[in-house]
């Protein structure tokens, strides 16, 4: 009766424990994702006339002195009573088949990528959204772009 009692509070112990983990962890990546659009001379806008429930697309504009890498991954986050919070995935596994974007200097790239989100996120609800991208200047500095949209 004790082992198992010793058992118990042990096993409650870890529990506890791996709570908290992941919610630090979460914690860490929301803060990790409140700098954005940092990456001075870099722009990423939404295509006019693209926005649907489904996906979008976006143009980026590359106006520094070095080139960069837009990832093609991406984040989707809701606001909720003004904070962002990230959507979960829905999907196992991301099979990103194109290759990232590399922008020269002084470059606009209209079109530049087109997201869809059916398999990752689903079709989204009305609401307001931010979706977020890795980018890379050519001295491996890593920034995130966002650029927010309503349905």
């Amino acid at each position: 009766m004790v082992m198992k009692k010793k058992t118990a509070r042990i096993i409650g112990a870890f529990g506890v424990a791996a709570a908290v983990t992941l919610i630090l962890l979460a914690s860490y990546e929301e803060k990790k994702n409140a700098v954005v659009n940092n990456c001075k001379g870099v722009t990423m806008t939404i295509t006019e006339g693209s926005i649907s429930s489904e996906g979008l697309t976006l143009d980026i504009k590359n106006d520094t002195d070095k080139e960069i890498t837009v990832e093609e991954d991406y984040i989707i986050e809701k606001s909720t009573r003004g904070q962002w919070y990230k959507l979960p995935s829905q999907s196992l596994t991301h099979d990103w088949e194109e290759e990232p974007l590399v922008i020269p200097p002084k470059t606009e790239v209209k079109e530049a990528c087109s997201v869809s989100w059916l398999e990752s996120y689903g079709e989204l609800p009305a609401g307001r959204y931010r979706l977020l991208k890795k980018c890379e200047t050519e001295d491996e500095k890593e920034y995130m772009l966002a650029v927010t949209f309503s349905l």
